[in-house]
């Protein structure tokens, strides 16, 4: 019995010792895996959408599952829950004022295509945008976009060295707040939902949030603000390569899950 034991115990020793290749191709070691060509393994792409993100989403977050009776736990939750009537009231100027609808409560996005909606087509994108680099970028993330931001940024792209100008087009005056850019609108809210945070104020009427948004219009540090952000888009389309964005901190990536394009 033992001699046989020790019979087993040499023939597992040598079947660990040889490469196991079960299940697997006989040419694995020499396959080569293209990348796939999506937005998410574009760095320039996915630059572009987190700008676009931070810039332009504007929600009020909760603490999901039960709820802790620690005194750090407590005051975070009432700090939540004490901004939570300033972004519902954001969200109703944005759909008032900007006839803009939210998809989620306490959710307001720009830039983005609203999923509910039908996105309207251009007959061709390669006609509307003259640097071809350009166009390349632009087509990746095309799809995610609302079509008013479309419109805005092939201007921009088609302008680069004329900002100021862009600018004053973005600012010219219109009949109603919901005609004006969305970049104009977003840093309007923005700037709203930031002034009620701080001031700490009861909600005030459609009326009085118009006459704050004629304000905001005249107001250079609106144009400023526009400026800064119109830059740091055409930062991104104008690098050929990662090292040369340059972007702000707050603006950098290290990597993005490429679960879906």
């Amino acid at each position: 019995m033992k001699k046989n034991s020790k019979i087993i115990k040499k023939i597992k020793k040598n079947d660990s010792q040889k490469p196991n290749y079960r299940g697997k191709p006989s040419n694995l070691k020499f396959t080569e895996l293209s990348i796939p060509n999506i937005w998410t393994n574009q760095y320039q792409c996915v630059q572009i959408i987190k700008i676009l993100t931070q810039e332009g989403r504007h929600l009020s977050c909760h603490l999901a599952g039960k709820h802790s009776i620690s005194e750090n736990h407590s005051q975070k939750y009432k700090e939540i829950k004490d901004t939570q009537i300033y972004y519902e009231y954001a969200q109703e100027v944005v759909e008032k004022l900007f006839k803009i609808n939210c998809v989620s409560k306490r959710c307001i996005v720009f830039f983005f295509r609203n999923p509910n909606e039908e996105q309207q087509q251009i007959q061709n994108y390669s006609e509307n945008i003259n640097n071809y680099n350009y166009f390349v970028i632009f087509n990746h993330i095309k799809t995610l976009l609302s079509q008013t931001f479309i419109y805005d940024l092939i201007s921009i792209l088609n302008n680069e060295s004329q900002i100021q100008i862009i600018v004053d087009e973005l600012f010219n005056h219109q009949d109603q707040p919901c005609n004006y850019s969305q970049i104009i609108q977003n840093f309007f809210i923005k700037q709203k939902i930031q002034k009620m945070i701080q001031e700490k104020k009861q909600k005030s009427s459609i009326e009085v949030v118009k006459q704050e948004f004629e304000f905001f219009l005249k107001d250079q540090n609106s144009r400023y603000q526009v400026t800064m952000f119109i830059e740091e888009i055409l930062k991104i389309f104008q690098a050929t390569s990662q090292f040369q964005i340059g972007l702000p901190e707050y603006y950098q990536i290290d990597e993005l899950d490429n679960d879906d394009g």
